[in-house]
């Protein structure tokens, strides 16, 4: 790294056009900073293509038309001493590692897992290049995370709307008008909901597969979301460190981000002036986001649509979202820019351990004098047990 510049070569060699424009399309998305100089490896018998005449490949958004960040299309590498080289094919991770010592090696294998995989490790690049600027991104969340803390300073109440079927149901309720309305995710596909809740406060979005990938859902949702903001005033809460990849391609919701570090040892309900949350290997946007932002900013917490398994041995045949979430045209696409995302999901013990880890953060919160309930009878037992018709 040099005065902020970063060099950046992807390995090993492509000789495929169709493997070429998935690659460069996805350093479009994830590395679209001025600040770069990239170099991928071909062979010599498409060094001469020209990156605007690429196909876009399947199930993305074009970004190939993209000139933030310059790219070069390389055969000899033996002078090149990039800060980062990233790796298109786990098995030769090692031997890269070998070829550049000096150099940070990176697998962006699509075929991984997320921890040995492409997000990880593109998101850390993304993020890490662009640290030289923290203070601006600093400025702009907390000053956002400020205003949304003002026009909260009433509200005794707050509700997190998630994507399970029991939200379908939501006419059945009545929400105090004087609260705070999170919503996250999906869920801005839920037109009518959206409506008639008239006035929803923030928006927590955070996987990585389906809200920060080249994938077309992945444009489709943003695009969604500045349409929503030209009649709207709401908050987007995202981790962090997604901040500069966002505002470099979405400026546009530069008043609205609120970035949150997902890097904190302990517990912590998030502020202006301390926006984290406690670390977890799988985050859930409930837990991470939603739950922790509404105890920062009410006393009292309603949650609707966490219905949970209602058998656990049967997870992969029982999982189901709101049937008014109309975002199904998409979704497929981000299976096929992601394909590890199937094997990822398959976790009993990872929804096991998302039951647990939200009991743990409901009790930190009723020793600060918070107040949870859940407006539907839900299938996680902390939630069950809290279920508000017990209390009527």
């Amino acid at each position: 790294m040099k005065n902020n510049k970063y060099a950046i070569h992807i390995e090993p060699e492509i000789s495929c056009i169709s493997k070429l424009a998935d690659i460069v399309n996805r350093v479009y998305w994830w590395l679209p900073f001025e600040n770069l100089d990239i170099t991928i490896k071909t062979s010599e018998s498409i060094q001469d293509i020209h990156i605007s005449d690429l196909k876009t490949p399947e199930g993305q958004y074009r970004y190939l038309e993209s000139r933030n960040c310059k790219i070069k299309l390389v055969s000899n590498c033996t002078d090149l001493n990039p800060d980062y080289v990233l790796c298109h094919e786990y098995k030769l991770l090692e031997n890269i590692k070998d070829s550049f010592r000096s150099s940070l090696v990176l697998g962006i294998d699509k075929y991984k897992l997320y921890f040995k995989g492409e997000p990880s490790s593109w998101g850390k690049v993304s993020y890490e290049t662009q640290k030289y600027n923290i203070k601006y991104f600093d400025k702009i969340s907390k000053e956002n995370f400020s205003c949304l803390e003002q026009k909260c300073i009433s509200s005794e109440r707050s509700y997190c709307f998630t994507s399970g079927p029991s939200i379908d149901n939501y006419e059945d309720y009545k929400f105090k008008k004087e609260s705070l309305k999170i919503i996250c995710n999906g869920i801005l596909f839920n037109d009518k909901l959206l409506k008639d809740l008239d006035d929803v406060d923030v928006i927590c979005i955070m996987d990585v597969y389906y809200f920060f990938s080249s994938s077309l859902y992945t444009n489709h949702f943003y695009t969604k979301l500045l349409e929503y903001l030209e009649k709207n005033n709401l908050f987007v809460v995202v981790p962090w460190y997604k901040i500069p990849l966002l505002l470099s391609h979405f400026p546009e919701l530069k008043p609205n981000l609120i970035g949150i570090a997902t890097s904190n040892e302990n517990l912590n309900f998030p502020t202006s002036r301390d926006p984290y949350v406690k670390s977890e290997k799988f985050p859930n946007i409930l837990r991470t986001f939603m739950i922790p932002l509404a105890s920062s900013l009410t006393r009292e917490i309603y949650i609707l649509g966490a219905d949970g398994y209602s058998n656990v041995e049967s997870k992969k045949n029982d999982w189901k979202y709101s049937s008014l979430i109309n975002d199904q045209d998409l979704k497929s696409t981000v299976k096929t820019v992601n394909p590890s995302i199937i094997n990822e999901r398959d976790s009993i013990s990872i929804y096991t351990s998302h039951c647990e880890l939200l009991e743990t953060l409901i009790e930190y919160g009723e020793k600060k004098s918070k107040k949870y309930f859940s407006m539907n009878k839900s299938n996680i037992k902390c939630l069950r047990d809290r279920y508000l018709g017990n209390f009527l």
